[in-house]
């Protein structure tokens, strides 16, 4: 392999586990501020068990790596459009909602109201597009001032 062809630059590795971490930690931190103020509304007034909780918080993690193998973040090129990165956090957000909602029905086994769904699917959307189009602009900044 040349190095030539490299496009990560030398902290692309550290850029990619950036965007993982901040990935997983929007993700996690939206369920889990779901929870703790609309839990109640969410899952129908369910008493969830302390078993049913961490089911429920594995299935949201892996959910997020099978998606993320699908769809890989796109975020390093050097030439990045935000049309892009929208078209491609639609992509992931939806295929991981999916993913999400039927592990949540085969596994857990709880009934989620369809307009909750939904608000869920909207807010996390603008979430993860938050983040996303926000490390976009730093990192743009940070290539501008000379690094990496």
């Amino acid at each position: 392999m040349r190095i030539a062809n490299r496009k990560s630059g030398r902290y692309g590795f550290l850029f990619n586990w950036i965007i993982l971490l901040g990935d997983l930690f929007c993700i996690n931190a939206f369920y889990l501020l779901t929870y703790k103020f609309a839990g109640s509304f969410l899952f129908q007034d369910a008493v969830l068990s302390s078993n049913t909780k961490l089911i429920l918080l594995l299935w949201i993690n892996f959910s997020y790596f099978i998606v993320s193998y699908v769809v890989p973040s796109n975020l390093l090129s050097n030439i990045v459009y935000f049309d892009k990165i929208i078209r491609r956090s639609l992509y992931f957000i939806t295929l991981y909602a999916v993913t999400f909602t039927v592990g949540v029905i085969l596994f857990v086994h709880i009934n989620i109201s369809w307009h909750m769904w939904i608000l869920s699917y909207v807010l996390l959307t603008l979430v993860y597009l938050l983040w996303h189009i926000s490390f976009r602009i730093v990192l743009k900044a940070y290539r501008g001032k000379g690094g990496n």
